[in-house]
């Protein structure tokens, strides 16, 4: 056992150094992610879907802008949206996942129905970019870079690892980017193991960074000393832990 300790105190700086640059890589992956993979089209109005009969749902366009790409297309409110790019639409997810595969400058053939009658007509796509997690995916990394050099400069410091161990949480949390929202399914069953892991390790930054957060500005400037107590250590740790646990078997008998 001293042994082991004595070569990982040995070898920790450069531990501390791979384990970071895997983590800033993978928040530079979240990153390149919002940017170009997980942009979503955008054709400037509202698809709202409507029971036609107990089996049935057809989507019908609302809010078109004034002169936006769908108006341009001669699309106007009330009427129906058939198919896109001959696909028949199942519901309005099932039409945004078809829609996401076209580039940003492309034209999408809608097939719509108004009044009785059908017309095709092309709608220029737009590429909607989601700001909030390119943020969260960019605090991340700075987060995590900060952290790096504040352990590499006093590695036993207990602020010190809470500061570093809340920059590798706030990694883990931007997992989800890499996960399509849209068709989760397909993600899971596609990629196997390691959707399972990122969507574990999802579940672990989620679970653990409130607690983390907490705990670390009851210690920092000044530690509180109710936070001083085993007790609370103990919670702050454990909680999260079975939560983490709880949520990834509730997510793996659900799958």
């Amino acid at each position: 056992m001293r042994s082991l300790k004595s070569l990982f105190l040995k070898y920790r700086s450069n531990l501390i150094v791979v384990f970071s640059l895997l983590l800033i890589g993978i928040a530079l992956i979240s990153i390149y992610y919002t940017l170009e993979v997980r942009v979503t089209s955008n054709d400037e109005c509202l698809w709202e879907p409507k029971k036609i009969n107990k089996d049935s749902t057809a989507i019908f366009f609302n809010l078109v802008k004034v002169d936006g790409v769908t108006w341009n297309a001669g699309i106007r409110n009330g009427d129906q949206l058939l198919e896109i790019d001959n696909n028949l639409l199942k519901d309005r997810f099932h039409a945004q996942i078809i829609l996401n595969e076209f580039a940003s400058g492309d034209y999408a053939d809608y097939k719509v129905k108004r009044d009785g009658k059908i017309f095709t007509t092309k709608v220029y796509v737009k590429k909607l970019i989601q700001f909030g997690d390119l943020a969260g995916a960019i605090s991340a990394l700075f987060w995590m870079l900060i952290a790096f050099i504040v352990l590499m400069g006093k590695p036993d410091g207990k602020i010190h690892r809470l500061f570093f161990i809340l920059g590798v949480l706030s990694v883990l949390t931007t997992l989800h980017i890499l996960i399509p929202m849209l068709s989760f399914y397909e993600f899971f069953t596609d990629y196997g193991l390691l959707a399972i892991l990122i969507g574990s390790f999802w579940l672990i930054g989620m679970c653990f960074i409130p607690f983390l957060n907490n705990y670390f500005f009851w210690n920092f400037p000044a530690p509180f000393k109710f936070a001083e107590k085993g007790w609370v250590k103990k919670i702050v740790f454990l909680l999260p832990a079975v939560l983490s646990v709880l949520a990834i078997l509730i997510a793996v008998l659900t799958f």
